[in-house]
């Protein structure tokens, strides 16, 4: 396990926050508050990422926002992921047409990582954050399973525990015949919920307690695997609570490279209306897929 670095952790810290709510400014006051660092430290991280352009300072209001140099490293960061492009218009009109946060994740070998986000001011919550990562572990990571080899399904059920494994085999089979994945809010979970808000708070840093994202994720996923969370029926008139709608996109030899996330959603939703999400995503989706055919 590599050594912890709590400088570099800091840094990726305080530009996750600053990402996160690009319309708001910061003080040294606030940063050092954040960041659960004296002054002094503070201050010559701050100093040593404006003179990098990686922060701009306001010297009337003495804040801190993400400097351009940021921009020039984004498009690189971008310029590794093509698909990327076709879907960024894509996700922007989901989320202002459903009005809900529209998010697209890499995939790569046993985790997806959040590439970019649009956000409604009307949808629940601050959706997911850009470069997190989550584990594919039951019954997280169900929309990447669902079609793939089956040693990656066996793989993927290896880790809950046998007798849930006929449950996630059903849900698998459902999420293939529909196209889209629906991953249900845990009802009495309370600390699911509790473990959601940590992360909210601390991502993309350490949580206030020492551990580690990846930590949280994997406890995460064990609460999530005891409730019902990946639904094999979705009936007209029964209502679900939702944490988010997902389909893929694929790519040349058929894996699932891309995903597409829906959330945010304010009230419970009826199946019939779940659909109409899951269907209107895959309409999306499909027509990215077709896309991406053509520059293969």
């Amino acid at each position: 396990m590599p050594r912890p670095s709590p400088q570099t952790d800091r840094v990726v810290t305080l530009i996750g926050l600053l990402a996160a709510s690009p319309d708001r400014h910061l003080t040294l006051a606030e940063v050092t508050r954040r960041l659960g660092v004296n002054k002094s430290t503070c201050h010559a991280i701050l100093s040593a990422l404006t003179e990098a352009g990686w922060l701009l300072r306001d010297p009337r209001r003495k804040t801190y926002r993400l400097g351009p140099a940021l921009i020039g490293i984004g498009r690189q960061a971008a310029a590794g992921f093509p698909a990327l492009e076709f879907a960024r218009s894509a996700i922007a009109q989901l989320s202002l047409e459903l009005h809900l946060h529209c998010a697209v994740l890499d995939v790569k070998d046993d985790v997806t990582t959040v590439l970019d986000q649009v956000r409604d001011p009307a949808a629940r919550g601050i959706g997911l954050h850009p470069g997190a990562s989550y584990p594919l572990q039951p019954p997280f990571g169900a929309v990447v399973v669902a079609w793939s080899e089956p040693e990656v399904v066996e793989a993927w059920l290896g880790h809950t525990a046998p007798e849930r494994r006929p449950g996630h085999r059903a849900a698998l089979a459902a999420i293939r015949r529909r196209g889209f994945v629906v991953e249900l809010a845990p009802p009495s979970a309370a600390g699911y919920r509790r473990l959601l808000t940590e992360l909210d708070q601390r991502l993309p840093g350490p949580l206030a307690d020492g551990r580690r994202v990846e930590e949280v994720l994997s406890e995460l996923a064990a609460l999530a695997d005891e409730e019902r969370y990946l639904p094999t029926d979705l009936l007209d008139d029964a209502v679900y609570r939702l944490n988010d709608v997902n389909a893929p996109m694929f790519g040349a030899d058929g894996s699932v490279v891309l995903v597409i996330t829906l959330s945010g959603f304010t009230t419970p939703q009826t199946g019939r209306q779940v659909r109409a999400v899951g269907e209107r995503l895959v309409r999306a989706t499909t027509e990215l897929n077709r896309a991406l055919r053509h520059i293969a």
